[in-house]
């Protein structure tokens, strides 16, 4: 039996609106071109010489045009499922949309060519409509093909999805997938139903079956290593490892919890580093990344992590980390500079103690910036505050108060950025499962608006939907004209530098939304949002 996966995913950058996009434009370029700011000056106005200069700065992306210049993010989920597959014996391939010359014309080529039996699709919330349109192109062309997805957005609204009369999707598989899709293939190759396998929704006989839910995985280590040899080895790519899955916080804008039943698991340090060097072999060029909060949950791990992979191993593969402030010790600063790595990302969230009370934070202001001053205290580490705009709690005397905090933080040095996003109620949330206990109108569940860098569709008790998205680019143009003041030119100067990048920013969403109609896609640059 033949399967084919496919990879919906786009950079966060064509999700964007123009106006949300012109600001991450700027700051990035700002960014990147630290220690250039003079090369910098010089290249404005002259738009051959600024794309010369971009064209330096853009490690993983170009900032002439708009596509992905040469790093693809490795999709994880559909490696660990394929993983499974493979070592049962199907034959498994892997189709990558994120890919520059990855088309909706080259999967019906694909699909023509190799005639898939199963094709399998995962992707987060914003992405669902493209994704269902690209299961709707699979259906058009071969209605016999079973259609599968997975992933956070199918398995809160997996009833919905099957549900929806003109659906493309045959199955959903919800939680943890390893063994649900293996028992899935098993299923179809032998002709056998559906009813036996645990964690599906799907439709038979005109009916709607939901099937008891599976247990999730006790031992970790237990599932193979993922599918790397399905990785085209001459693209380089970001590879996002882990060392646990789970979460021990129930954040109410967060929906990791729910997904993981309220657990954490480890894999052992021993199977981390047999992934990471696997990974390392065979991709000729790979940027490791850890996104898992839980890396310094257990300190004794992280010191085993580093005896086995040596001091500073991540400078030469991955420099920045992410961290919950409550992890935060004299210690675990010192294993982030022992491991090697340059930045941390800090889930600062909000600076109000009553907003940090109605997201689930059990924490406050002074304890954030207490494990702040510990980071700079102890280490030359970079930061970087993660931070959230417009959660439904927030009145104009909060916005204000985290404006003032956020000003105080890095003037004092204790970031080094800010990276502000906009709340999103995202199924699974305890915020999307009781809106009205946080005085949430939601206005739309068109997905595709569901997106951290995105005009808001929703409205609260205390601002409307326009009055959110002026918070939050008031918000973010303070944190880049705060960047932009640390820069020792004059005045008039400053203001050419922001007005010049952000023209040059209009002339690549152009670029962009070319580029998504070539791909014969739609998402928010290309409808001109």
């Amino acid at each position: 039996m033949r399967v084919l996966l496919v990879n919906p995913d786009l950079s966060e950058l064509y999700l964007m609106d123009r106006s949300i996009f012109r600001r991450w434009f700027v700051k990035h370029i700002l960014e990147a071109s630290q220690g250039i700011e003079g090369e910098l000056f010089n290249a404005l106005g002259e738009p051959d010489a600024l794309n010369n200069l971009l064209g330096k700065i853009g490690k993983y992306f170009n900032w002439i045009s708009a596509a992905p210049a040469r790093t693809y993010y490795a999709p994880m989920g559909l490696l660990a499922i394929a993983a499974n597959a493979l070592d049962s014996g199907f034959e498994v391939r892997l189709f990558d949309m994120s890919f520059v010359d990855s088309t909706v014309n080259s999967l019906k080529d694909v699909l023509d060519e190799y005639r898939p039996h199963i094709v399998g699709f995962t992707c987060v919330t914003p992405l669902f409509p493209q994704t269902a349109y690209l299961a709707s192109c699979v259906k058009k062309q071969f209605p016999e093909i079973v259609t599968v997805i997975g992933g956070h957005h199918a398995t809160f609204l997996h009833y919905e999805i099957i549900a929806y009369a003109q659906s493309s999707f045959d199955i959903v598989v919800r939680g943890e997938g390893e063994y649900t899709f293996l028992e899935v293939l098993n299923a179809l190759a032998r002709g056998h139903k559906l009813n036996k396998v645990a964690g599906i929704t799907y439709r038979e006989g005109g009916k709607i079956q939901t099937n008891p839910q599976r247990p999730l995985v006790y031992n970790l280590n237990t599932l193979p290593l993922p599918a790397v040899g399905l990785l085209d080895r001459y693209r380089q790519f970001v590879y996002n490892f882990s060392l646990s899955r789970g979460c021990p916080r129930r954040c109410h804008f967060c929906s990791d919890s729910s997904m993981w039943h309220h657990r954490v698991r480890f894999f052992s340090v021993d199977r981390v580093v047999e992934e990471i060097s696997r990974a390392l072999e065979h991709c000729m060029g790979i940027r490791l990344y850890c996104s898992d909060s839980n890396l310094f949950l257990d300190s004794n791990q992280a010191k085993l992590l580093a005896t086995r992979l040596g001091d500073g191993f991540f400078a030469d593969h991955c420099s920045s980390v992410l961290i919950h402030p409550e992890n935060v010790t004299p210690e675990v600063v010192w294993l982030m500079e022992r491991l090697g790595f340059k930045e941390c990302y800090v889930g600062v969230e909000n600076t109000s103690d009553d907003v940090l009370a109605s997201m689930g934070k059990h924490t406050s202001y002074a304890s954030i910036r207490e494990s702040l001053s510990t980071i700079k205290t102890n280490s030359a580490l970079m930061v970087c505050a993660l931070w959230i705009v417009g959660f439904p709690t927030e009145n104009t005397e909060t916005i204000e108060l985290n404006k003032e905090r956020a000003l105080e933080l890095l003037e004092e040095g204790l970031v080094d950025d800010i990276d502000p996003m906009f709340f999103v109620p995202h199924p699974g949330t305890a915020v999307a499962a009781h809106p009205e206990e946080f005085g949430l109108q939601i206005g739309t569940k068109s997905w595709g608006a569901f997106h951290y860098y995105k005009q808001p569709t929703f409205a609260t008790k205390y601002f409307s939907v326009e009055q959110h998205y002026g918070n939050y680019l008031r918000f973010y143009d303070m944190v880049i004209d705060k960047k932009i003041d640390k820069i020792s030119v004059p005045s008039d100067k400053k203001r050419d530098l922001k007005s010049s990048l952000e023209n040059h920013a209009d002339r690549v969403w152009v670029s962009l939304c070319q580029y998504l109609c070539d791909k014969g896609l739609e998402t928010s640059a290309s409808l001109g949002a």
